[in-house]
C-alpha cells in the first residue's frame, strides 16, 4: 500500500465509470421510446436485419453497463485501500448505480419473458 495517496482531479475508471452509466442509461431510453414513435417504418424483407441491428444495440447497451459497474468498483475498491484520495468516489457510485438500473431492468425483462412469454408480445412492442 501506499503510504501517500496519488493526488489527481479525476482518475480514468472514475470518468469511464459515470459516462459509461450515463450513456448506457440514454441508449436504453432512446431504446424504449423510439418504437412508440412512428420515425422507423419496416419493410416486411428487412425484418432480420432489424432483428439483427436491436441485438446489437441492446449487446451495446448491456455492455456498457457492466463497463460502469466494473470500473467504478475496481476504483472504490482502490479509494477504500488508501491508494487513492477520495477524488472521484462521487463518479464511481454513480456510474455503479446507473449500470445497475440497467443491468436490473435487462434482467426483468429477461426473466419475464421466461416466466410469462405472452405477456409483452400483447403490446406490440416486444
Amino acid at each position: 500500500m501506499y503510504k501517500k495517496a496519488l493526488i489527481e482531479k479525476f482518475r480514468n475508471l472514475s470518468t469511464v465509470a459515470l459516462i459509461a452509466g450515463i450513456l448506457a442509461d440514454s441508449l436504453a431510453c432512446l431504446y424504449l421510446i423510439l418504437p412508440f414513435t412512428n420515425f422507423i417504418r419496416i419493410p416486411i424483407e428487412d425484418i432480420s436485419t432489424y432483428i439483427i441491428g436491436i441485438s446489437l444495440f441492446t449487446t451495446i447497451i448491456i455492455c456498457l453497463a457492466i463497463t460502469a459497474i466494473v470500473s467504478g468498483s475496481i476504483d472504490l475498491k482502490r479509494i477504500r485501500a488508501g491508494k487513492y484520495t477520495k477524488k472521484g468516489r462521487g463518479f464511481d457510485t454513480a456510474g455503479i448505480v446507473l449500470g445497475a438500473i440497467i443491468v436490473l431492468v435487462a434482467l426483468f425483462f429477461v426473466l419475464e419473458e421466461i416466466i410469462d412469454p405472452f405477456l409483452l408480445s400483447f403490446t406490440g412492442y416486444f
